[in-house]
């Protein structure tokens, strides 16, 4: 509902990350969680945070292109993505199962998306699928193993936030938020539906 209120892309993002890594280095300082990391760390958590803030921005990017069911049900093939990627690249044993998933997933995927959405809205969705599937391998194949998990999610979603500021800038801009319906809405996405999942 905050873009059907106005809001841009960059600013629902803005707000919903920057509120969720407040509130996760909040409670990691309260649960005496470890936020210290190494030059090399730094690295490895940028780049995911590039990976993980392309996954939101298609992602927003596919609903205001095409229905929110579709958009939803093709993001959440980013398992088979991994899966597959996994098999491809880092050997893991091959399984007939996942290979039929994959297929049977790609054939409703076809159907899902045969109405009338627009190809903006299905390349987002797409783009949302590798992105996230190269986090979640990027959190499992590097350095980021070794993270904390508030501290990885914390870092990861202030560099989010950051990207998604730069974008508001050379765009419109960033509004601040003065309805309180709109910080509803915002503390909706930000604290239930970001930082607690």
């Amino acid at each position: 509902s905050l873009l059907v209120a106005g809001f841009s892309s960059f600013e629902v993002l803005t707000y919903r990350w920057g509120i969720a890594s407040l509130i996760l280095a909040i409670a990691g300082i309260i649960l005496g969680e470890r936020f210290r990391i190494t030059g090399k760390d730094w690295q490895t958590v940028f780049i995911l945070s590039l990976f993980r803030a392309t996954t939101s921005f298609s992602l927003v990017i596919a609903y205001q292109n095409i229905a929110s069911g579709v958009a939803s049900t093709i993001h959440f093939m980013y398992p088979l993505a991994v899966a597959l990627t996994m098999m491809l690249f880092f050997k893991e044993k091959k399984s007939f199962s996942i290979l039929f998933a994959v297929f049977i997933s790609l054939i409703g995927a076809a159907l899902l998306s045969s109405g009338g959405d627009t190809a903006t809205g299905l390349i987002a969705a797409a783009i949302s699928i590798f992105s996230y599937g190269g986090y979640i391998i990027g959190v499992r194949k590097s350095r980021a193993a070794n993270i904390p998990s508030t501290a990885l999610t914390c870092y990861v979603m202030g560099f989010g936030t950051l990207f998604y500021i730069i974008g508001g800038c050379l765009t419109d801009g960033i509004r601040p938020a003065t309805d309180s319906h709109a910080w509803l809405n915002i503390l909706g996405l930000a604290i239930p539906a970001t930082a607690v999942s």
